[in-house]
């Protein structure tokens, strides 16, 4: 919650609080009216190429914004929202990790969902995640 609760970019979902204190687990978040996941696969949703663009374009901001510090690790159309603007915007930031802290264990696939992880983590010999491996995700 702490990466999330810093992070201020229209094309990152906005927290506005929560608490981690067990029973109690919850964030709130700005509401969103579906995930990229959702939108592409509804068959009455804009798919024109200019608005797929976009939503890409929003997506390559939130993370340039994000990568001099962060790497999210789990990007993927289920952790893109899209908000009432037709704005997409990155969610989930439960494996996201300062730059510091990426390095690969030998629990490597923790670090995001199969389909989409990067090459790399799967090579014994590479040790930390950069920036190039939410830009994969983001390309697949």
């Amino acid at each position: 919650m702490a990466i999330l609760a810093r992070a201020r970019h229209p094309n990152i979902v906005r927290c506005y609080g929560g608490c981690l204190q067990p029973p109690q687990v919850f964030l709130v978040e700005e509401l969103l009216v579906c995930s990229l996941h959702d939108f592409i696969y509804h068959p009455h949703g804009d798919h024109s190429l200019l608005k797929l663009l976009g939503l890409a374009r929003d997506v390559a901001m939130g993370l340039a914004y994000l990568h001099p510090t962060i790497l999210h690790r789990d990007l993927k159309p289920s952790n893109i929202l899209i908000d009432m603007n037709g704005r997409a915007k990155i969610a989930d930031f439960g494996l996201a990790r300062y730059k510091l802290r990426t390095h690969l264990s030998t629990h490597s696939l923790e670090a995001g969902t199969t389909p989409y992880l990067p090459p790399e983590v799967f090579d014994q010999r590479v040790k930390h995640l950069t920036d190039r491996s939410d830009v994969y995700s983001l390309g697949m």
